[in-house]
């Protein structure tokens, strides 16, 4: 599986940023979206990422902020 979906709900129009760290805590990728109020997919192609640990920062502006860790192994 080369792709990962991250599903939003966002209770006003905002700006998401979702960020991939790896473990040393350099930043490998940043994209933003303005959302919608609703339901939205985030959906992030990893194959360019080598195996390993990352870190996904998902930050609504208006809202919070979670962090997801995932490990790429092939």
């Amino acid at each position: 599986i080369n792709l990962v979906t991250v599903e939003i709900v966002s209770s006003k129009c905002q700006e998401v940023r979702l960020q991939i760290l790896n473990l040393d805590g350099q930043t490998i990728s940043v994209t933003q979206q303005h959302l919608s109020v609703g339901t939205h997919e985030f959906k992030r192609d990893i194959s360019d990422l080598p195996n390993g640990n990352y870190i996904f920062i998902l930050n609504l502006k208006e809202e919070n902020t979670q962090a997801h860790k995932i490990t790429v192994i092939r």
